[in-house]
């Protein structure tokens, strides 16, 4: 099984929360703002300016990450090998589950879990792993990528995302 993962602002998520798309929506933070700062400095490729800038918008991003009902879970990076073990478990990608019998769940609720089938231009094909879609009906997502360039650098328009769904 197949999984499309979204690197996306807070922006993008309420987007995507807002679709018909069912996801499961994963805040990645720093352990700390301070850890934050630290680690953009070390890194030595910004300019004070840039570090300033980046530092603003992660904190509007860390304030809105805490608004309920946005996001379905928390990972804090504050080591790299036990956030990415744990960001596994959360997508199911551990090898203690078997990949094609696992469907998400979030509260009761069955999520259906895509594949990319093509991409043409800026729009991609999503298509279902959902049972039903074993049994000869597919349900297919058409993501358009088109709005997520231009305008100011971090910032969305919104996916445009329209279901496909055929028997």
């Amino acid at each position: 099984m197949k999984r499309c993962i979204l690197d996306i602002d807070v922006q993008g998520a309420r987007s995507v929360r807002a679709s018909s798309l069912e996801a499961i929506f994963i805040f990645v933070c720093p352990p700390s703002f301070e850890e934050l700062e630290k680690r953009l400095r070390a890194r030595g490729t910004e300019t004070e300016e840039q570090i300033q800038k980046r530092l603003r918008n992660a904190r509007a991003e860390l304030d809105q990450s805490n608004a309920p009902g946005l996001f379905d879970h928390l990972l804090v990076n504050d080591d790299l090998e036990t956030c990415y073990e744990n960001l596994k478990k959360l997508l199911s990608l551990d090898n203690d589950k078997e990949d094609s019998d696992s469907i998400f769940t979030k509260e009761g609720k069955e999520t259906a879990s895509y594949y990319i089938v093509s991409k043409v231009d800026s729009e991609i094909l999503l298509q279902s792993e959902t049972d039903e879609a074993k049994n000869g009906a597919t349900s297919s997502l058409a993501l358009d990528l088109s709005s997520l360039s231009g305008g100011a650098p971090g910032r969305t328009r919104g996916l445009k995302i329209r279901s496909i769904n055929s028997f």
